[in-house]
């Protein structure tokens, strides 16, 4: 691209003079010539231009100081206080105590149940033989014919001596015979006993006799 060196305008390859102001541009196409004119159209544009003005830079805006506002207090809301539920007492139920089953009983219960026949016919006087022979190993039997047997011994002591005293010594006979009475009298009402107890099962001594042991 040329430009005129006498009116700095532009002038189209070739051309031989400037459109604008007539002056022949011939040596213009030469190197030299094309810079020479492109350095005095730059100065002249630029020396035309006016200089741009720097941007106005902005002051910082100043800080806004706001007052603080005061804190707004809100009284605090009671606490609601809330009775606590009664508790509901229910009442136990009554506690059922069954029997508990003692090591040994069922034979023992066993033993009572089989032997009172037995037992009873050891207070009828010497009837005691059969169970003394036949339930000698049974614990029941054989508590009810250690008490017949002293029943047994007293009654045929009592006799003897009434017998000896009406024949060996007369004079004391009837105090004698009265007291045999007495003794015998005793002996029937502690057998009736004996007879009720075995007859229910109980391992009961009867009074005088009981602590007497034989078997």
């Amino acid at each position: 691209m040329s430009f005129c060196s006498n009116c700095g305008a532009q002038v189209q390859p070739g051309e031989k003079f400037c459109t604008s102001c007539g002056s022949k541009i011939e040596e213009l196409n030469t190197p030299a010539a094309e810079s020479a004119v492109t350095g005095a159209a730059a100065a002249v544009t630029a020396a035309a231009a006016p200089e741009a003005a720097p941007a106005p830079q902005e002051a910082p805006a100043e800080p806004v100081y706001q007052p603080a506002s005061d804190p707004v207090y809100q009284p605090a809301e009671e606490p609601v206080y809330q009775s606590a539920p009664s508790p509901d007492y229910q009442q136990d139920a009554p506690q059922t105590y069954t029997e508990q089953a003692v090591p040994g009983a069922e034979g023992e219960d066993a033993d009572i149940a089989g032997n009172k026949g037995m037992s009873v016919l050891a207070y009828i006087g010497v009837l005691v033989l059969i169970p003394l022979f036949l339930r000698k190993d049974s614990k029941f039997a054989r508590f009810n014919i250690n008490q017949g047997l002293v029943l047994m011994f007293i009654e045929v002591a009592a006799n003897l001596i009434n017998k000896v005293c009406a024949a060996y010594v007369p004079g004391v006979s009837g105090i004698v015979s009265f007291l045999s009475f007495i003794v015998w009298v005793v002996c029937i009402v502690l057998s009736i006993m004996g007879i009720v107890n075995a007859a229910k099962g109980r391992y009961k001594k009867l009074p005088i006799v009981g602590g007497v042991k034989i078997l």
